[in-house]
């Protein structure tokens, strides 16, 4: 699935959610590294049609920059087990022949008003660790969670910080967001 086709995807799916009358703040968005970009991407798409948004999103180690123009990516590249100091996969592999730094590819680069409040869960090992903390600098309601020598999507094991992490996104998802209305 070569750009845009995997967010065309992620949007045909919102909006056919929608469709069946489902309460847009009846919905959250929680998505994982590249998975994140996809998602991310596609709320903005949501918001730039008019739609109604999602209650909330939470992203977990989010791959929001396929640039790499990160210090992280290089940084920790060692530090983080997931990746073990392997290449990060080319950006053409996703974005095809679009530039990885276009906001369709790379939702860092987006305009990211708008959108409904946003958890966003990483760890200090992360190569993806600035696709986080930047992507906080950019977008207006944000909670970002740096996890001290977590890993990549650290969330998904069965250990006390996981578990931890898990909790605090269901409390933010929970109690933390309010629905946002569409645009009209």
């Amino acid at each position: 699935h070569v750009h845009p086709a995997a967010q065309d995807d992620c949007f045909a799916v919102y909006r056919a959610l929608l469709g069946t009358g489902v309460e847009a703040g009846h919905i959250v968005v929680v998505a994982d590294s590249a998975g994140a970009a996809l998602a991310l991407g596609a709320m903005v798409r949501a918001r730039d049609a008019g739609l109604a948004l999602p209650r909330a999103i939470a992203l977990l180690s989010p791959m929001t920059d396929l640039s790499y123009s990160g210090t992280s990516i290089r940084g920790n590249a060692e530090r983080d087990p997931m990746f073990g100091g392997q290449p990060m996969p080319p950006p053409v592999y996703y974005c095809g022949a679009s530039d990885p730094a276009d906001p369709s590819c790379s939702p860092l680069f987006a305009d990211l008003s708008g959108l409904p409040p946003l958890l966003v869960q990483v760890g200090s090992s992360e190569r993806l660790l600035d696709d986080a903390t930047r992507l906080a600098a950019a977008t207006p309601d944000v909670h970002v969670e740096i996890w001290p020598g977590m890993p990549h999507v650290f969330q998904a094991y069965d250990f006390r910080e996981a578990r931890q992490a898990r909790a605090r996104i269901a409390a933010f998802l929970r109690d933390d967001a309010s629905p946002v209305p569409a645009k009209g």
